[in-house]
């Protein structure tokens, strides 16, 4: 769904499984975009070994490459496309409608273990469940 911002002319809307990993990498192709090593994971995201069982403020670890922040870790982010099992499938392009499952579980959150916070992980799950651990990032399009 389109949020539209009238005043400004600016439409909302969760990125795609596509765009959201292509964000997080940041021209990477390593596990992190940071590298292999994880234990640098502290310096970029909130996970179950640093946060304290709780979300965070967004800004206060550092950022991927491109600038953004909590990319991996504190809490999973949505995005809009639909889930399919097969890691190749989303890079053409997702599906945009299905019975079950919504993509989430990307990026990770505050209770998950250093081995979900790879930029690769993905997981589907049911839009009308609800949880600390998800929350979302919208794309700008003009």
């Amino acid at each position: 769904e389109v949020i539209r911002d009238h005043e400004k002319g600016s439409h909302y809307r969760l990125p795609t499984e596509a765009e959201w990993e292509y964000a997080v990498r940041a021209g990477s192709t390593t596990t992190y975009f940071f590298g292999e090593d994880e234990s640098d994971l502290p310096t970029y995201a909130w996970f179950n070994a640093n946060s304290g069982d709780q979300t965070h403020d967004v800004g206060l670890l550092r950022p991927n490459p491109w600038g953004l922040h909590d990319v991996l870790g504190n809490v999973e982010e949505w995005v809009s496309d639909w889930y399919v099992d097969g890691y190749e499938i989303f890079q053409n392009g997702g599906p945009s409608t299905g019975s079950n499952n919504r993509v989430t579980r990307r990026g990770g959150s505050w209770g998950c273990l250093f081995q979900v916070l790879r930029s690769a992980f993905r997981n589907g799950e049911n839009p009308s469940n609800r949880s600390v651990y998800v929350g979302f990032r919208l794309v700008r399009d003009e």
